[in-house]
């Protein structure tokens, strides 16, 4: 017998393909992050690219999610996004632990001052963009409970 999926196929390879577009994106942004030395027009179109790329995958997330999700009852909705923010709140949490627990960073910020060096700064953006995901996931539970929560409410009241 042949297992079933929760979800279709092209849902699977959306998510496939989304993950690719972050990975090529965060790498494409890297090369061409403008904190290197040697700045160029190649260099700052690559970056553009690679911020394009990244907000891609977060589009290709948000649309897996919601064709997903288009048969699911309610409260499922809520628990996949509410999962989703938490993993993405995870995700954030070891890209800080990697930053400034493991590879020690932070030691610039110490008298006399450095520059942060390139990769710090991509940790730096990797994270941000982690975190406005989760936060973008956390708001959009809280909105979907206040729905589900008044929906409730007005049945329990008519």
């Amino acid at each position: 017998m042949r297992p079933v999926l929760p979800c279709p196929r092209p849902f699977w390879l959306l998510i496939a393909s989304a993950l690719g577009l972050l990975v090529l994106g965060f790498v494409c942004w890297l090369v061409g992050n403008p904190d290197f030395k040697h700045p160029s027009a190649y260099k700052e179109w690559c970056a553009r690219a690679g911020l394009v790329l990244i907000l891609a995958a977060d589009l290709g997330w948000l649309a897996a999610l919601a064709k997903c999700a288009r048969d699911w009852t309610p409260p499922a909705r809520f628990w996949a996004s509410v999962l989703v923010a938490v993993l993405l709140s995870l995700l954030g949490l070891v890209i800080l632990f990697l930053e400034y627990g493991v590879l020690n960073f932070g030691d610039s910020d110490l008298p006399p001052y450095q520059p942060d060096t390139p990769f710090e700064r991509a940790f730096d953006f990797l994270f941000w963009v982690v975190t406005i995901g989760a936060m973008v996931f956390w708001s959009g539970a809280v909105l979907y409970a206040v729905l589900l929560l008044s929906k409730y409410f007005k049945r329990r009241l008519a």
